[in-house]
């Protein structure tokens, strides 16, 4: 199981997109485990489907970018922490460009 999280406006965007990170299962369980030791916002990931699409609205690539900024106390060199990293790039990407977040599961 994985998800991955695109740089488009829709899915036929997304599935060209070569601007994406990957949500690994191992990634996603531990965010799952973890949650409540995380602002809310992580709720924005940990309740994906992974069976089904989501497209994150402006607002909520917003909210996703905060979570980030608010993680940057935790060791960058962990596998979350490296996550992190590459979803606020992303998020960072996605608002520049005026586009959206679409998360596509298996």
């Amino acid at each position: 199981m994985g998800i991955n999280l695109y740089v488009a406006n829709d899915l036929n965007e997304a599935a060209k997109s070569k601007e994406y990170i990957e949500i690994t299962e191992e990634i996603f369980n531990y965010l799952v485990k973890n949650k409540n030791n995380f602002p809310e916002a992580i709720n924005l990931i940990t309740e994906l489907d992974p069976y089904n699409d989501k497209i994150y609205s402006e607002q909520e690539i917003k909210d996703l970018l905060g979570l980030t900024l608010e993680f940057k106390a935790i060791d960058k060199g962990n596998e979350i922490g490296k996550f992190m990293l590459e979803l606020k790039k992303l998020c960072e990407s996605a608002l520049s460009q005026g586009k959206l977040i679409i998360a596509v599961g298996d």
